[in-house]
């Protein structure tokens, strides 16, 4: 007892070190470069802008989303840090809460599902730098803490449905619908199908009645619509908005996405070259883990429904459905999802990697739920961590050089006056630095001509149209340029532009 006691404590200990370990990337620079994450910044701004300041040319240039829009958490977090932080701190403690909350959160997850495996809980180490992440897609990101969050406060209160039960699971809803309505939509799939499953497998185990059983889930069910009543409804009015946009889905073939699979491509940041060396060890780990689980199960099966001394086998259902199952059974369905639904509709995209992502995690949390040797753990994560620190030794070596081109671009500020309107042209080819203008604006009140967040129509700020003055660059009206996203606007006031930056 005492020794384990001992290892317990010393595990603690070395779970928070492989997180400290995991943060050299973002803590190596004074930025953590995103392709996305410039704008998120620059925008955060802009909302301290209008909310606090009064300015006015940004109130002719910027509006809050008139709707209630999804990917509002992240740009709340940088909003209100950068109040009173230079906009590097205000970033880095986002950061910070995705890279210590997602660990932390899947830990307190696998604990809940399977207490005894917890080591589990290291693999999801290498699914911190994601390929969403490094798009900069922060709202997507922190909504899997959510997701993780939410689903495992359902599991362990769906039998007390008290008001602060209620008020608690509403929140937490409202907040992942706030962070992606990708996200939102899949963890109210997964309780419901969690429901479902509850309910099949007390009927197969004949633990309950079926009266008894109907009326169960339809509380339960009632129970969920009405605590997501009100986020659903903001999806409703978001997807009513939106469905008249105009939609080119883009599918991938069968071949290419198992090649994702088999490279785990949701952790391939940047080279596909220099990290699948390391990214296909963690796929035969993880597979080889699987097929271990999956021999287990299948022979626990079969000892429990072959009585013993006898040949033949007693096929009744209850032998064979575990509640462990309501895990593989979500992991099947994500890769019916995977393989079916388009990687893009024109209006957003990267579906498919975000489901191969969810995928994994799902497969990792059926994997804690069944029984194969420790030693057999603990060998297959002390590689994984291993591979994943040297992931994290290419990833800090690319951060240096792109902090290097974001604090240059920061620094290419001070020579801006506040309140100026510049016009950036992007001559880089670096696929990464799309929206690296925006670090100019992101301490200072500057209108930078290259937003892409203000076009989308679901980030919390959108372009004010009808007020934006017509700007010139010399005696050329913007109309006639190619990178102002309005047209000429007879009514409106002439301004020029001050500043042209070219990266």
């Amino acid at each position: 007892m005492i020794h384990q006691l001992k290892f317990r404590r010393l595990e603690k200990y070395l779970f928070i070190s492989v997180i400290i370990l995991n943060l050299v990337p973002v803590l190596i620079g004074k930025y953590y470069p995103t392709m996305d994450g410039a704008a998120h910044l620059y925008n955060s701004n802009i909302i301290n802008e209008l909310l606090w300041s009064g300015n006015e040319l940004f109130e002719a240039f910027f509006k809050f989303n008139d709707l209630f829009v999804p990917n509002w958490i992240g740009h709340f977090i940088l909003s209100l840090f950068n109040l009173f932080l230079p906009a590097f701190l205000a970033e880095k403690i986002l950061l910070l809460c995705y890279l210590i909350g997602l660990p932390f959160s899947f830990r307190f997850f696998i604990k809940s599902v399977a207490p005894e495996n917890v080591a589990y809980s290291y693999l999801i180490f290498p699914f911190c730098y994601t390929f969403p992440f490094i798009l900069g897609f922060y709202n997507f990101s922190l909504a899997i803490i959510l997701m993780l969050i939410t689903f495992n406060y359902w599991q362990t209160k769906f039998n007390n449905f008290s008001p602060k039960q209620s008020f608690i699971l509403f929140s937490l809803f409202t907040l992942t619908f706030f962070s992606h309505v990708f996200v939102f939509i899949l963890v109210l799939f997964l309780i419901s199908l969690h429901i479902l499953f509850s309910a099949l497998h007390d009927y197969t185990c004949r633990a309950k009645k079926m009266k008894i059983l109907l009326k169960e889930t339809g509380r339960r069910a009632w129970f969920i619509l009405k605590t997501a009543f009100i986020p659903l409804s903001f999806f409703g009015f978001y997807f009513i908005s939106t469905i008249n946009l105009e939609r080119s889905y883009t599918f991938l073939g069968a071949d290419k996405l198992i090649d994702w699979i088999e490279k785990v491509r949701p952790i391939i940041a940047y080279n596909a070259n220099i990290e699948s060396v390391y990214t296909d060890k963690i796929f035969y780990i993880i597979l080889t883990l699987f097929i271990l689980s999956l021999y287990e199960r299948i022979n626990t099966t079969l000892n429990e429904v072959r009585p013993a001394g006898k040949r033949k086998l007693n096929l009744e259902v209850k032998h064979i459905l575990k509640k462990s199952d309501f895990w593989l059974l979500s992991v099947v369905l994500i890769a019916v999802f995977y393989f079916i639904l388009p990687n893009s509709d024109q209006v957003a995209g990267f579906f498919s990697v975000r489901f191969a992502l969810l995928l994994f995690i799902l497969l990792i949390t059926w994997l804690s739920t069944q029984k194969i040797r420790r030693w057999v753990i603990w060998f297959s994560i002390i590689f994984v961590i291993y591979f994943n620190l040297r992931l994290n030794v290419y990833y800090a070596q690319v951060i240096k050089d792109l902090n290097n081109v974001a604090v240059n671009c920061e620094k290419a500020a001070a020579h801006i006056e506040p309140n100026s309107i510049v016009l950036p042209i992007n001559n880089s080819d670096n696929w990464l630095a799309g929206h690296f203008s925006n670090y100019l604006g992101v301490n200072k009140p500057i209108v930078i001509l290259e937003n892409y967040e203000l076009a989308t129509g679901y980030f919390p700020l959108e372009w004010k149209n009808k007020s934006i003055p017509n700007l010139l660059l010399g005696d050329h009206a913007s109309g006639s340029l190619s990178c102002p996203p309005w047209k000429t606007n007879k009514n409106n006031s002439k301004k020029a532009i001050d500043y042209v930056f070219v990266l």
